[in-house]
């Protein structure tokens, strides 16, 4: 796949229907179903992490380090589930106008 095709991809959905498909490099995220006539199941958020930490594409100012965000299980990495304070602060900063930023008040 050439740059002009990625750039194409970005802001669509690519269907990856054979196993052993590359997953494109601007790809963030894969939906994943049992098959196309079923509902979508899973959002896999697809992340790169350097020097051990992890930070926001999207703001740079919200970051941690790789082994707080992150858990493992029989050699499978999963994201950890987010604490409300720091979650807060985060889209507090990346996000000022962020919805959920009163919900989390509550």
């Amino acid at each position: 796949m050439d740059h002009d095709e990625l750039v194409r991809l970005r802001g669509s959905l690519t269907p990856l229907t054979e196993v052993d498909a590359a997953i494109p490099d601007p790809c963030s995220n894969l939906w994943l179903r049992k098959s196309g006539a079923d509902p979508w199941e899973y959002d896999v958020m697809l992340m790169d992490t350097s020097e051990g930490f992890w930070t926001y594409k999207r703001d740079a100012r919200v970051n941690l380090p790789s082994d707080e965000i992150l858990w493992e299980r029989d050699g499978i990495r999963y994201l950890r589930p987010d604490a409300i304070h720091w979650l807060r602060s985060a889209l507090t900063t990346a996000h000022p106008r962020h919805p959920w930023i009163t919900l989390l008040d509550r």
